[in-house]
């Protein structure tokens, strides 16, 4: 009765510290050390939950501090933790209780990431006990970014790539912590858990060696080789726990940052890591992204051939999808890699489509069209083979005009047709010669037919329009339900002030749903001109 009554007491003159965070001179980090308090003893009496809801409690207060300042309602002892970033050496989870930082907080001479690592490395500690390792890594992955977000809310001074690092030995760090503690069956089992680590622990170690010259041709120059020292410097020395660890995080960025060698083996194994993992799982969106990634860097290492796979892969899985802008920017990078190739005419066949793209701007429109215009100007003395590009690209049916009207005649009859093309490059283009296909289909009822289509294009005066064709979006993404959007305000409870604004949208579940249609948008191949039994030329 003694103890209760004691805890009760604690509970309330916490509760009465935490009612005083509006008065000047109400330090965190000191309500920080009470709370504590309280989760030390719940963990000593194995009440994990109960202790791990006290670390949850300040971890959301804290959150919420930070929201406030970057809305310009600032607390002063906010200040303490906006000092510039000078240390970066990761999540430390390997000890119950990080000391080291722990008195940081308590002289109130923590940085934010110091903050970070000592609240969330016992949030995990936590966890594992109460056997929940996979909810470590979805946390994990939550704080990585949001302490990327934290820092430019605060607008902490931090120098190029120090973040990279930190995240990318976090990730390390985690996925370690996690593999420790239970066995190759139940990791395989649940990769959907861990996988987004893998993925951003890649995209960190591609941002620093874009950063330090470790992907360019030439390798790093002596900039980039001062950069690579600095942050080399900001990871201090290795932590005794992992001292013996033959692949602990902090060897395989500093092996990772030594060569140019090194980091390809790194970033490649990392790669293919992820790609493998968000495969096995059916998250192909991911993958290809992933892939998407390592075809720029073999572009970079100067392998083509290696890049055009993932390209092509990338683009069947957007074409299939219908994301417009991913299709063009993916078109563009694989006429970069099928121009190194020297594949010349499926290079023509993609600046053909990106010609005609008005998701790029009119520059890069005309310098494809002028490719091929250059390409048309070098062949044309040369017997060699014809390529043939598909005319949706270049021009657009426009309307047909039929005189007669009814588009009927009678044996002996004659039957007038007017096209009309209009051209879709973005340069005027002089054509030599249009030569259209006539196919004749001698059925049964051929008259009715005429009629039926006639009545459903509803000609007016034998003229029958055809739309362009303004995106190449397949027809499920074209039938989406509308954006559901409504604005959102959040309020001060103590004095109703706004906090923070936005806008929602409700139903984007069904608007980012899985398509299932498996119909490709590559054009099907047209008729060759040979093949036309009745041909129609004109020629300049």
């Amino acid at each position: 009765m003694s103890f209760t009554k004691n805890l009760g007491k604690f509970e309330d003159d916490m509760r009465t510290l935490r009612e005083k965070r509006t008065e000047p001179g109400w330090s965190f980090c000191d309500y920080f050390m009470v709370q504590e308090e309280l989760a030390f003893v719940f963990e000593m009496l194995q009440q994990f939950e109960d202790a791990l809801v006290q670390y949850d409690e300040l971890d959301a207060l804290f959150s919420q501090y930070v929201v406030n300042f970057g809305a310009g309602d600032g607390a002063t002892w906010l200040t303490f933790f906006c000092e510039p970033v000078r240390s970066w050496n990761g999540l430390i989870l390997r000890k119950p209780i990080d000391m080291e930082k722990r008195e940081l907080i308590q002289r109130q001479e923590a940085t934010l990431l110091d903050l970070r690592s000592y609240l969330f490395s016992r949030q995990c500690t936590l966890l594992l006990f109460l056997q929940r390792p996979w909810e470590v890594a979805q946390r994990a992955l939550e704080l990585l970014h949001s302490c990327v977000q934290e820092l430019k809310l605060l607008e902490v001074s931090v120098p190029p790539g120090a973040l990279d690092c930190w995240v990318f030995l976090s990730c390390l760090e985690v996925l370690q912590r996690i593999e420790g503690c239970c066995d190759r069956a139940q990791i395989d089992s649940n990769i959907a858990h861990t996988v987004g680590l893998w993925s951003y622990a890649t995209e960190k170690l591609k941002s620093l060696g874009y950063l330090c010259g470790l992907v360019s041709e030439e390798g790093p120059n002596s900039e980039d080789l001062n950069r690579i020292v600095d942050l080399l410097a900001g990871l201090g020395a290795e932590r005794p726990e992992t001292a013996n660890t033959a692949q602990s995080p902090y060897k395989k960025l500093k092996e990772a940052l030594s060569s140019v060698e090194a980091f390809e083996k790194h970033y490649l194994d990392l790669s293919h890591a992820a790609i493998e993992m968000h495969t096995s799982i059916g998250r192909t969106r991911s993958a290809r992204l992933v892939g998407k990634d390592l075809a720029e860097f073999y572009m970079r290492k100067k392998s083509p051939q290696k890049a055009e796979i993932y390209l092509q892969g990338a683009l069947k899985n957007y074409l299939a999808e219908g994301w417009a802008l991913p299709i063009t920017h993916t078109r563009k990078q694989l006429a970069e890699c099928q121009k190194h190739l020297g594949q010349t005419e499926n290079y023509l066949q993609t600046s053909s489509l990106l010609a005609s793209d008005h998701h790029l701007t009119e520059e890069e429109r005309k310098h494809f069209c002028q490719e091929i215009l250059s390409f048309a100007s070098r062949r044309t003395d040369s017997p060699g083979q014809k390529i043939v590009l598909p005319l949706h690209c270049f021009a657009h049916l426009q309307d047909l005009h039929f005189t007669p009207s009814n588009a009927v005649v009678h044996v002996g009859g004659i039957l007038s047709v007017d096209i009309t093309l209009c051209s879709q490059m973005p340069i005027p283009v002089r054509v030599e010669q249009i030569a259209i296909n006539v196919h004749f289909s001698i059925e049964k009822n051929n008259y009715r037919k005429t009629a039926e289509w006639l009545t459903k294009h509803k000609t007016a005066n034998g003229v029958v329009t055809f739309p362009a064709e303004t995106s190449p979006l397949p027809a499920a993404r074209n039938n989406l339900p509308a954006l559901e959007l409504y604005e959102m305000f959040e309020r001060s409870p103590s004095d109703n002030s706004l906090n923070t604004t936005g806008i929602i949208c409700k139903n984007v579940h069904m608007l980012l749903r899985r398509q299932e249609s498996s119909t490709s948008l590559e054009a099907p191949s047209g008729v060759a001109l040979e093949d036309g039994a009745h041909v129609l030329k004109c020629s300049d």
